[in-house]
């Protein structure tokens, strides 16, 4: 059953490197209502987060598509991680990037578990495991954007399908939530591999999904 996650957002662009713009925007999630009703809104800055500030009074209702289980995955992570701490606005200090966000949204997530390097290694193995798609993630989908190099696989940046080629994720260590196409996650990802690989060494790039049903929110 479908249902809808009230959240609230800014625009914003992809960031590269902290300091270049990208060409690709999306929407910022700096608030959520619970369930019942409540505004909870995350810091007005975040420190590990390029995007800066910005304003409750700029920021627009958005309607996620849902259903329970995932609903409740998403609000549960906002609150332990994003929300802020107290009414003085301070950021909350667990970490967390997009691998253990899209982790806890399949429900394969521990906090205790938590390190980046091991989060990274844990999306690679999805590499190694999954298979490359050329479509949009379905609805509580989870999907990594990785490649092969030198023999050795990378899993770079996951995240969670929300149906219709949109997807939610973590868009920097220890920052905001984002949603976005899951086209315009490619179209980033594909300018840093031109980047890094002119010469096309990166193997098998392109948007992975694990084919086991348990890496997917129903």
């Amino acid at each position: 059953m479908t249902e809808f996650l009230r959240v609230f957002t800014v625009p914003s662009i992809w960031v590269r490197d902290r300091a270049k713009p990208f060409p690709e925007d999306y929407d910022r999630v700096v608030g959520m209502a619970n369930a019942a009703g409540e505004r909870l809104w995350s810091p007005k800055t975040m420190p590990h987060d390029p995007n800066g500030v910005y304003a409750q009074s700029d920021a627009a209702e958005k309607k996620l598509p849902t259903n329970p289980k995932l609903r409740s995955r998403l609000m549960g992570f906002f609150v332990t991680y994003l929300a802020q701490a107290d009414e003085a606005g301070a950021a909350r200090t667990a970490e967390y990037n997009c691998h253990s966000f899209a982790r806890a949204i399949i429900g394969e997530f521990s906090e205790s578990a938590y390190s980046a390097s091991g989060q990274c290694a844990e999306a690679s193995q999805v590499v190694v495991d999954g298979s490359v798609v050329m479509r949009g993630l379905d609805l509580g989908e989870r999907g990594v954007i990785g490649w092969w190099h030198e023999g050795f696989p990378r899993g770079t940046h996951s995240m969670i399908g929300l149906g219709g080629g949109d997807c939610i994720q973590v868009m920097a260590a220890n920052g905001y939530l984002g949603v976005s196409s899951c086209s315009s996650v490619r179209n980033y990802y594909d300018a840093i591999v031109l980047d890094e690989d002119p010469s096309g060494k990166h193997a098998d790039y392109g948007l992975y999904v694990a084919k086991a049903s348990s890496a997917t929110v129903g």
